[in-house]
C-alpha cells in the first residue's frame, strides 16, 4: 500500500505541479477568478483552470512551495468549492523518483 504524503505539500521538491478539483464555476468569469485567486499566492509560477472538465492545474516555484491547504483557502475565498483529487496524493509521492 502506498504510504500517504504528510507534510501535505510544503517541502515538493520535484513535484511543481498540483490539480485541483474546483466546484461551483459555472462561466469564464468563474475561471479567471479561480486563476487570479491561486496566482496571488506567493510561490505559485502559473495556474490553469478548465471549466469542462472542473479542474485547475497550479505549478509551483521549487523555492517557495505552496501548502495544499493555502490553494484550497484562495480558492474558496474566491467563492468556490475545491479539493485535492485523491489520486493527487498518491502522484505526489512519486515526484522525487
Amino acid at each position: 500500500m502506498e504510504q500517504m504524503n504528510h507534510d501535505h505539500g510544503r517541502h515538493q521538491t520535484e513535484n511543481t505541479e498540483v490539480d485541483l478539483e474546483i466546484e461551483g464555476m459555472t462561466c469564464a468569469s468563474c475561471v479567471s477568478r479561480v486563476e487570479k485567486a491561486l496566482k496571488s499566492i506567493p510561490g505559485v509560477q502559473e495556474a490553469q483552470v478548465n471549466l469542462a472538465t472542473e479542474k485547475a492545474r497550479v505549478k509551483m516555484d521549487h523555492d517557495h512551495p505552496v501548502s495544499h491547504a493555502d490553494m484550497l483557502k484562495a480558492v474558496e475565498k474566491a467563492g468556490y468549492a475545491a479539493k485535492m483529487p485523491t489520486n493527487e496524493m498518491n502522484h505526489m509521492n512519486h515526484g522525487d523518483e
